[in-house]
């Protein structure tokens, strides 16, 4: 994985807010620093998800399991096509921790 560098847009914000007088030599060597380890820590971070098999997750994946799912259960296509409509709508009318506590008090 390559760093990705700190957007220069936040960077001058943080600079603007903390040191409003303007930054010296060794404020913007803390800074990098500071730059530099939250980086290496995202790094390790994302680094050990990995590890554990945690993967990205996006409303496709989720799609992609309800259309499985579906298949195995010989759904008819135009039902599968009904669902997964219904699906793009909920996902732009429900947040993620609704949708979560709704499945966890639900029966299923």
């Amino acid at each position: 994985m390559t760093q990705v560098p700190f957007p220069m847009s936040q960077r001058i914000e943080i600079e603007r807010r903390y040191f409003p007088n303007g930054v010296n030599a060794a404020q913007i060597n803390l800074l990098d620093d500071i730059e530099k380890r939250l980086a290496e820590a995202y790094k390790a971070g994302y680094e050990q998800t990995s590890i554990f098999g945690f993967h990205e997750w996006s409303n496709n994946v989720a799609m992609g399991y309800a259309i499985m799912a579906m298949e195995r259960l010989n759904f008819y296509e135009k039902e599968i096509k009904s669902v997964i409509g219904a699906m793009y709508r909920v996902f732009d009318e429900v947040s993620v921790l609704e949708a979560k506590a709704h499945y966890n008090s639900s029966d299923y």
